[in-house]
């Protein structure tokens, strides 16, 4: 049980590092498709064969980004 909770604490610490060492565990082989929560089901991802990654708000500042999408996501 504590290794699982260590790979959920490491994954939640740095999702960057865990998405690209996951890429490479894979080969590559498997895409990573990220989605806005709520608008599609992560099921229809993994059903694709793909590992589904969820975008959730940062506390950055606004940018040049919010042109193309809405500052609520």
């Amino acid at each position: 049980m504590h290794e699982s909770l260590n790979t959920f604490l490491s994954v939640a610490a740095d999702p960057p590092r865990s998405l690209t060492e996951w890429k490479k565990r894979t080969n590559g082989k498997v895409k990573i498709i990220a989605c806005v929560p709520m608008h599609i089901p992560e099921e229809i991802i993994h059903a694709a064969g793909a590992l589904p990654v969820v975008l959730w708000e940062s506390q950055e500042p606004v940018t040049l980004g919010f042109r193309h999408i809405q500052p609520f996501y």
